[in-house]
């Protein structure tokens, strides 16, 4: 960041690495780091945000693959349910008729 923030020819591109350099290395109120830096706070929001956005798009794309990659486990998962509840319905049917026979033949001995 020193490299970018010292090889930049625009006075406004190094006061805007000097905005995320200082945020980065001293975190304060936006106030305090414009103040010291010597743009006004509308300018020091412009560089962060800036900044900011270049983040949040990378990070959108990552979400994107990771939701992505849930869908297909979602949906993985949902047939394992439906085959689970079918196998869950077959067993309960085997089951029913069984537990009643039971049930009668215990109530009939005593």
């Amino acid at each position: 960041m020193e490299h970018k923030l010292k090889s930049q020819e625009s006075y406004w591109l190094r006061k805007k690495w000097l905005i995320v350099y200082n945020g980065l290395v001293d975190p304060r109120t936006a106030a305090l780091i414009a103040k010291q830096i010597g743009v006004s706070c509308y300018a020091f929001k412009l560089g962060i945000s800036n900044e900011q956005d270049a983040q949040c798009s990378e990070q959108d794309a990552q979400c994107s693959e990771q939701d992505a990659q849930c869908s297909e486990q979602d949906a993985q998962c949902s047939k394992q349910d439906a085959q689970c509840s079918e196998q869950d319905a077959r067993t309960t049917a085997r089951i029913s008729s069984l537990l009643t026979l039971r049930f009668k033949c215990r109530t009939a001995y005593q």
